[in-house]
């Protein structure tokens, strides 16, 4: 999560992202980029690392890393899931044992991630997959694409909300000569994912004035790490934001109401009234309005104003604009990837 500051006075913690907690940043400071797609940049592996033991470190959407050694009703799931998906883990004991590791390995040789018998971020999104046995793992966050939280799923316009409209004039001028097939392709993230939600940052983007190459390559890997670019509802209950002041979140039952939502995570009641009057809808009273993609679109390019990522990006100074979302360097070295992915291509 971003670091908070005033709530009164400016946004704040603004955008807390999937994954990106205390706990996990430290988790992931701890250990090795697991699940990271390979063949990309510094996660990539060349052997298979040796199995470390009985880590069950809690990861912000809702699923705990795991590793031999893991035992409990998640390493149950896992087991169940892998089997879904036409590997054999041996009997769902919960217990992450050799046969366990071994359907994993499986599991992420035949997706595309890094070869690791861990099961964090990726390989979580991956198998729960939106329920879609085989539905293979995008390399940049998690979920059935990466960054989506298990159990998260694209947002239709709430019931007796409206839908979102159409993206508006101007989406064009962002300077990224990549058809939706390759950018899809790069960032291994769904081609539906792209085709629906890329056409609304691009008008986002615009209409805030931001039209340049480097700040359009910033928000496509960013938004494909964290939420494979589709407007996500945080797994988690929400229940660790409750009480949080420096949120915003005063009020009995505001840590859930005011969860994490859309492309990068909209987070705590301070901000969702900040970014709702900035692009002029009520999403603090109408909080699932964050999850329809034009508004959250809108939060998504406001946000990279407000924190002066264009002229960061603009800069090449990618660890700098990591920092303004990520709040560290939490989710770097999959940031960069994405973003090497795409500079190929142009």
């Amino acid at each position: 999560m971003i670091p908070p500051t005033n709530p009164v006075a400016t946004p704040t913690g603004s955008l807390a992202l999937q994954g990106d907690d205390p706990m996990l940043a430290a988790d992931d400071a701890a250990e090795p980029d697991d699940d990271a797609p390979a063949g990309m940049g510094s996660g990539d592996q060349a052997a298979i690392p040796k199995p470390k033991t009985g880590s069950t470190s809690q990861l912000s959407f809702g699923r705990p890393k795991l590793e031999m050694g893991s035992k409990g009703n998640q390493v149950k799931d896992l087991q169940r899931l892998l089997k879904a998906h036409g590997f054999d883990p041996g009997p769902s004991d919960g217990k992450y044992g050799a046969k366990t590791r071994a359907a994993v390995i499986a599991y992420q040789k035949a997706h595309h991630l890094v070869v690791d018998g861990w099961v964090g971020r990726q390989t979580w999104g991956s198998i729960d997959g939106g329920g879609k046995p085989g539905a293979s793992s995008p390399g940049g966050s998690p979920g059935a694409a990466p960054g989506v939280a298990p159990g998260a799923a694209p947002a239709p316009a709430p019931e007796g909300l409206p839908g979102a409209a159409a993206p508006g004039p101007g989406g064009g001028a962002v300077d990224i000569p990549l058809s939706d097939e390759q950018i899809a392709k790069a960032l291994r993230i769904p081609l539906k994912n792209v085709q629906e939600n890329w056409p609304y940052l691009k008008a986002a983007l615009a209409q805030q004035g931001i039209t340049d190459r480097n700040s359009a390559l910033a928000i496509l890997a960013i938004s494909a790490r964290e939420s494979g670019m589709r407007p996500i509802l945080e797994y988690a209950s929400g229940q660790a934001y409750e009480g949080r002041k420096d949120l915003g979140n005063t009020q009995p039952g505001d840590g859930p109401r005011f969860k994490g939502r859309g492309f990068i995570q909209l987070t705590g009641r301070a901000n969702y009234r900040y970014y709702g009057k900035k692009i002029g809808v009520d999403i603090e009273n109408n909080p699932e309005l964050a999850l329809r993609p034009d508004v959250a679109a809108k939060i998504a390019a406001v946000y990279w104003n407000d924190r002066g990522i264009p002229r960061l990006a603009q800069a090449g100074d990618w660890v700098a604009v990591n920092k303004k979302v990520a709040g560290d360097n939490t989710g770097l070295s999959i940031m960069q990837r994405n973003l090497a992915a795409l500079q190929a291509l142009l």
